[in-house]
This record gives structure tokens, sequence and C-alpha cells, in this order.
């Protein structure tokens, strides 16, 4: 898997590093991004305001190295790649150049600073990059293997999801918890004009027949993590896709959850939200799969 890591030297960025090195496969391959950027700072920050920028060049450079040599010290393979410019607009533009299939960023969700200059670019990479993103907002400080929950809905997104998992993960290093969450309709969720809701038994069978296509899901998706040498388990559970994913992630204390795009758009999303974003945004880190 080709995986680009984009860092600023933040702290994020640094959780976003230290959960690749703990899961990632040593196989990867892997560049190290930083970006020196042009972008005027607020006024609040007057040491970055008053920063060249031949000294803006240095420091990522500095960050760049840094990450590098600690990936090679946990014997991972890595080069760096400094470019100029705008950081969000920089990291797609690199990953449409490149054809990474995996972007890693950090994003803060509550420092004003961090929001304002990874946070942003985090968002810009997660709403248009053409393939898969890593948000990372915090890293797990328990020892031991790391812990992926997968979610699964039969969809293709969530096929990406388990692709983007099994080339990410080193099954050695890591276990991975299969999860597929049945939405609970209201009785009369169906009810169009000139249509007579469905019974209360055509309902209960509806939400059997749901339970029984997730079931399905999560074990498939078991099976071929199996086959690729991971240990899976797998749970199907009712209720709100993004309350259930999210409180199974915190109480379960997993480093990573993995998700689907459904590729509604930036426009849409911001309207109707998604699954894939609300649990990127509020989950300690999301790997949001897409295709390239």
């Amino acid at each position: 898997m080709k995986v680009l890591f984009a860092t600023d030297g933040s702290k994020p960025a640094q959780n976003a590093g230290t959960l690749l090195r703990k899961i990632g496969r040593h196989s990867l391959d892997l560049t190290v991004l930083g970006v020196s950027t042009f972008e005027i700072v607020v006024p609040e920050s007057p040491t970055l305001v008053l920063d060249s920028i031949e000294e803006r060049k240095a420091h990522a450079q500095k960050v760049i190295d840094e990450e590098v040599a600690l990936f090679l010290d946990a014997g991972f393979s890595a080069e760096g790649l400094l470019v100029e410019g705008s950081a969000g607009e920089q990291i797609v533009e690199a990953v449409e150049g490149h054809g990474y299939d995996l972007t890693v960023v950090g994003a803060g969700r509550r420092s004003w600073l961090s929001n304002l200059l990874l946070g942003s670019a985090s968002t810009f990479v997660l709403h248009n990059s053409p393939s898969s993103v890593l948000v990372t907002h915090k890293a797990s400080a328990a020892d031991g293997p790391g812990k992926v929950l997968l979610a699964v809905d039969g969809s293709e997104g969530s096929q990406m999801a388990l692709d983007a998992v099994a080339g990410l993960v080193d099954p050695e290093r890591a276990m991975v918890h299969v999860l597929s969450v049945v939405e609970v309709q209201p009785p009369d969720y169906l009810g169009l004009p000139g249509l007579a809701p469905p019974t209360d038994k055509g309902h209960s069978q509806l939400h059997e027949e749901l339970i029984r296509r997730s079931e399905a899901y999560v074990n498939a998706a078991a099976a071929t993590l199996a086959t690729a040498g991971f240990s899976a388990d797998t749970d199907v559970v009712t209720g709100s896709p993004n309350d259930r994913i999210l409180g199974i992630a915190e109480k379960g204390d997993f480093d990573l959850v993995a998700v689907g795009s459904r590729g509604l758009g930036p426009i849409r999303r911001a309207l109707v939200g998604s699954v894939s974003d609300q649990v990127a945004r509020y989950s300690r880190a999301t790997l949001v799969a897409r295709g390239k």
C-alpha cells in the first residue's frame, strides 16, 4: 500500500505517526510530507506571523526528517517530501500526482491553533482526496496489540474499508473487530402517499431480515480477514450507526475505526452529514475508505 503521511509537527500529527508505527505493516510504501505554507497566520500567533518563508521551510524539513527517522528506527521504509503552498491543496495534489492509496493526517478538536492550521487542512483532505484518508485526533496510551473497529454494511464503501484495513494493518500487531449496525426504523418509515404503513408483524420480519443480512456481512468480512492472517471477531447491533460505532469504539478503547465513504461530496455532506464524517470528527482515529 502506498501511504502519504502529512505532518506539521503538531501533537495530532505526532499521534498519527505513532498510530501508523503501532499498527502499520512494515512493507508500506511510505512518504512523509511536510508543507511550507505561504498562508497568512492570524495575529494571535505573532511568532508564526514573523516567521520568514525560509524559516518555515526549514521547520517543515526538520519535522519531516524527525518523522522519517522515527519510522526507519521502527523498521519501516520511508522517504521525505517537502512542498510549498496551501496545506490542504498541496496534500491533495500530491495524492493525485503520485497515486497514494491512503493519506494520513492529524486533526485537533479543541485547540484553536490546531484546528486553524492542520485541522482545516485535514477537513479539506477528507472531503477532496480521491483515495482513502485516515484522520487522527489522539493515540491510545494502551500497550499491547492494536485494536481496529471495522464497520461494514454490505456496501461498496464498506468493502473498500475492508480492503484498506487489510492493506494497512499488520495482522501480527493488531486485531480487528467487525461491526454491523442495523438502523432501527419507525414502523411507518415507508409511509409514502397512497401506501399504508407496514404492519407490526411486517416490520418485525423486515428487522429480522436486516439482522440476518448484517450477520452475513460481518461473517464474510471476518472470513476475508482470517484468510489474510488476522484475528477477527464480529458483532451485530441495532441503533443509530453514528452513536453505536462511536460508543463501541470508545468503550472498547479502539485505536482506529474504519468506515466506508458513500462519496456524497462536500456540499451534500454539509447539508445532511454522513456516518463517515461524524465518526471522523469524534472518534480517536478514523479511516474513511474510498476508491481512487
